[in-house]
């Protein structure tokens, strides 16, 4: 079927339209919106105004079976306020009246919120009415993996596509893929340089994670890094006046609540150079 596109910040002939050619996109059936003409000037597409607009799009074209619009927030207007309930309640309810009546599904990206909570479903930006709005809510994070050597969780390159809220359906399982770059999708006329770009590239399997514990994982991240800035600076504040006696440093650190491990960690990360003072003598 063919796709509707909604986009207001990402320009369609250096990000969209490459990726979709990368991604084997068929481009006939993609149509794209980006401004109304009203007044013989261009102004950017608002659900209080433009619903009936997309309609007639619909109509024409004869096979829409997807709206997205990336961000949904950028078509509220000026005026709205995304944190208040009632006032993202009035844009919504239309757009959901508006799919449910034609039939055609509407995804509506979102940024993440700055200060969530610890739940995947407290990851959407602003006011909790955008997701009570839809039917299924889905989440992306970073997979994350604790480093065997430093005990560090790290990002293992993969992103997770989570199944943070759903309404009278089964809970999908959470999916996972790859942003590949380096994509060749054509030759600059001109120059005739590779153009390329990049696409998403998901796995067949699933992911044995839920949307919480994939949101406990980069919580745990975070946290130990902070822990492991404060050992940093703890242990530039021992040498900062030269060599200190490595056991010297030990019993500080611990008496600090630094677990050894943590100590050699941050020596590690700092290119810390220790050395014996004579074969049997204290190492510094």
């Amino acid at each position: 079927m063919s796709v509707i596109m909604v986009t207001a910040e990402d320009p369609l002939d250096q990000e969209v339209v490459p990726r979709l050619i990368a991604a084997g996109a068929d481009l006939s059936r993609v149509h794209f919106l980006q401004y109304i003409k009203a007044d013989e000037k261009q102004r950017q597409f608002l659900l209080s105004e433009d619903l009936d607009r997309i309609e007639k799009a619909v109509a024409r074209i004869g096979d829409v079976g997807l709206i997205t619009m990336d961000p949904i927030t950028a078509y509220m207007g000026g005026k709205v306020d995304s944190h208040k309930v009632t006032e993202v309640r009035s844009q919504l309810g239309p757009l959901k009246d508006f799919s449910q009546k034609l039939q055609t599904a509407v995804s509506a990206v979102t940024h993440p919120a700055k200060n969530p909570g610890k739940r995947a479903i407290d990851h959407f930006i602003a006011s909790q009415a955008f997701i009570a709005a839809a039917r299924i809510g889905h989440a992306c994070f970073m997979e994350m993996k604790q480093d065997e050597a430093t005990g560090e969780n790290k990002p293992t390159g993969r992103v997770l596509f989570t199944h943070a809220k759903h309404n009278l359906s089964e809970a999908m399982r959470t999916l996972a893929y790859r942003i590949i770059g380096g994509i060749a999708i054509g030759q600059d006329q001109e120059t005739h340089a590779v153009i390329t770009s990049s696409h998403a590239v998901w796995e067949q399997a699933p992911v044995d994670i839920s949307p919480d514990a994939a949101v406990a994982a980069g919580e745990h991240k975070s946290k130990r890094e902070g822990e492991q800035a404060e050992v940093q600076r703890f242990l530039r504040d021992m040498l900062a006046t030269g060599s200190a006696l490595q056991q010297e440093i030990m019993d500080e650190g611990n008496r600090l609540g630094f677990s050894a491990k943590q100590i050699r960690t941050a020596a590690r990360k700092l290119k810390v150079v220790t050395r014996k003072s004579d074969f049997q003598g204290p190492t510094r």
